[in-house]
Parts: C-alpha cells; structure tokens; sequence
C-alpha cells in the first residue's frame, strides 16, 4: 500500500452454543491481543466487533441468531466498505 493508506480489517467473533460469555471474544483476550498485535506490526488497524446471541441449543435460536449475524455483517458492510471482513 505505497499510497500511505492504512488496511483495515474488520473482525467478527461469534461464540458457540452455551458460550454467550465466551472470554474469547472480549477485546482484551489473549486471542484478540495476539492478533492487534501482529496487525500492529504489518500496519493493519483492526476492529473486533463481538457478535452475541442466546447461544441456546434449539433450531430456531440458530435461525434467529443467523438472521442477525446477517442484519450486523451488511452494517459492518457499509460502515466500512474498504476494510477487509473477516
């Protein structure tokens, strides 16, 4: 990126079934650190941006929580259209 632009990434973090308090996708875990950390060193600037839902073993918990993953990704999408979604 010789134009002097920083790369921005934008990452959601979705915890699994039972793990609504996953320590994981707070922004201080050791995963999230590691990962600001090694960005920081090739000059990407990342955003982590938790995605929480019930986390209940049933169907239709499942279905609800994929209809607002896919209501927080297409404002993330516009938020930041030039970062990189992962």
């Amino acid at each position: 990126m010789g134009d002097g632009a920083t790369m921005k990434a934008m990452i959601t973090l979705i915890h699994g079934t039972w793990a609504r308090a996953a320590p994981w996708t707070r922004p201080d875990s050791a995963l999230c650190q590691t990962l600001k950390a090694t960005a920081d060193k090739i000059g990407v600037e990342i955003e982590f941006r938790p995605y929480v839902w019930s986390g209940a073993n049933r169907l239709t918990a499942r279905k609800e929580a994929a209809r607002g993953l896919v209501e927080q990704l297409r404002q993330e999408f516009e938020q930041a259209p030039d970062a990189s979604h992962v």
